[in-house]
């Protein structure tokens, strides 16, 4: 390039100074970053025993991966456990990958027994869903009334919004728990409308 009286134009000498200094500023910006990434996470699913950034783990599911990095796992295989304090055969998870406890992405299957739902609660971030089996019946209310529920069926996706208060479970005479997928951001941490309420209702 030159200017217009066919001069050279002169290098911009700031520009090295600068590369210089963006190459020893970002290793000390990135160390907390991968610090954050090489630690392990307890609670973490079947899918990922080292945390969802944790170091990469082995398939833990024999033959069903075409390639490092790649599983498929089974509704079945995901260990399903009632949270603490559910009654026997009301509410029931199964982590896949982190919890939706704690801070980051989780991917966790659920399901309802027939007769049971949630007492009217919200939630500090959005909750992203799709049924997997059985019906899935959500309200949008602060109390609830079974009639006026939708249900989510099998390939069905449905979003419970921050803040938006909803209660969610298998209605009575259902045939076979409503099993779904539920992903999102953590840590999504219900707040009961009613604080005085228990959480799992019988219906």
């Amino acid at each position: 390039m030159t200017t217009p009286d066919n001069r050279k134009a002169e290098p911009n000498s700031s520009a090295p100074s600068l590369r210089r200094r963006d190459a020893l500023t970002l290793p000390a910006l990135l160390l907390p970053v991968l610090a954050g990434l090489s630690a392990p996470d307890a609670t973490a699913g079947p899918l990922d025993p080292g945390g969802l950034f944790g170091p990469p783990a082995d398939p833990v599911v024999p033959g069903r991966s075409p390639g490092w990095g790649t599983t498929i796992v089974d509704i079945a295989e995901g260990g399903w456990r009632p949270p603490p304090g559910a009654p026997p055969q009301s509410w029931e998870y199964a982590p896949i990958i982190g919890m939706f406890s704690d801070p980051g992405f989780y991917v966790c299957y659920a399901r309802w027994f027939p007769g049971w739902m949630s007492a009217p609660h919200v939630y500090p971030v959005d909750r992203h869903s799709i049924g997997v089996s059985g019906a899935w019946n959500i309200g949008a209310s602060t109390r609830i009334d079974l009639a006026s529920t939708q249900p989510v069926t099998a390939g069905q996706y449905a979003i419970r919004r921050a803040g938006a208060p909803h209660y969610d479970g298998a209605l009575p005479d259902a045939t076979e728990p409503a099993v779904f997928i539920l992903f999102g951001n953590g840590p999504a941490i219900p707040t009961l409308v009613d604080p005085n309420q228990a959480i799992y209702v019988r219906v």
